[in-house]
């Protein structure tokens, strides 16, 4: 559990830098059994963008106590309908197997990538 604040921490700093702000926070047991907490994200709008992020943080598929344990985070540009909705996924850390930081990494690299490729189609 210790471990899991701290990524979250590493991963909302990653956004912070990005400019995008936490607007929402949603845990606990009103998410559906296959989200463990879930973030909203907005883009400043200083920065000529109005975008809107969601980053789930998935739980386990065999999870069946009272505690979820996140095996994945999901970044998408709209709100999941349901556990095998991705149609809208941005990037994706698996955190099942291997190293955070290296993991990390990759979804950083990929992340900024993508919001390249996306403020060129704005202009």
């Amino acid at each position: 559990m210790q471990l899991m604040k701290q990524y979250k921490k590493e991963i909302l700093k990653g956004f912070e830098k990005r400019k995008f702000d936490l607007s929402e926070l949603h845990d606990g047991k009103s998410l559906p059994w296959w989200i463990e907490e879930k973030w909203t994200l907005s883009g400043l709008k200083s920065d000529n963008r109005n975008d809107k992020l969601y980053v789930n943080f998935l739980t386990y598929k065999q999870w069946e106590n009272e505690i979820k344990i996140v095996d994945e985070i999901l970044v998408t540009k709209s709100e999941m309908e349901n556990y095998a909705d991705y149609s809208s996924k941005i990037v994706e850390l698996d955190l099942r197997k291997g190293y955070f930081t290296e993991k990390q990494e990759v979804f950083w690299s990929e992340f900024d990538k993508i919001q390249k490729t996306n403020c060129k189609h704005r202009v």
